[in-house]
């Protein structure tokens, strides 16, 4: 009858409503507050697993005068900088005290790196909020 195809679009829509609202989601790649050891760095591994995501966010680091290079990077490009050589970036801060992260990614593998190994005696606490969102 008509009120059982009314019943059935109505769910299907509501099914639909809910993949569109759980694809659309962020997906936290670095949130909250770790140490940044000097000499060293911090890499967070991520996956793209489809077209239009975008690396989103803020980070910051605690205390005056200290700054942190925020890199992404693929993980041919981590294994090329773990190697201590200068890898290809998506994304590439520069040494900032704080800074905005808004990049495109295609499907692949990378990392989120904070970088921290040209202080030679400084630690640093970096704070972060980001996430991988769909456009």
């Amino acid at each position: 009858s008509w009120l059982c195809s009314l019943i059935v679009i109505y769910v299907l829509l509501m099914g639909i409503v809910s993949i569109a609202s759980a694809v659309t989601q962020a997906v936290p790649i670095s949130t909250g507050q770790f140490v940044v050891n000097a000499r060293g760095y911090v890499a967070r591994p991520f996956n793209v697993t489809m077209a239009g995501v975008k690396l989103k966010g803020t980070f910051q680091v605690a205390g005056n005068n200290k700054d942190i290079e925020v890199s992404v990077l693929d993980a041919n490009g981590m294994a090329i900088y773990q190697r201590g050589e200068t890898a290809f970036t998506y994304f590439n801060s520069g040494r900032l005290i704080s800074g905005n992260i808004d990049v495109r990614l295609s499907p692949g593998s990378y990392f989120l790196l904070f970088n921290n190994a040209y202080s030679i005696f400084t630690s640093k606490t970096v704070m972060t909020d980001i996430f991988l969102t769909v456009e």
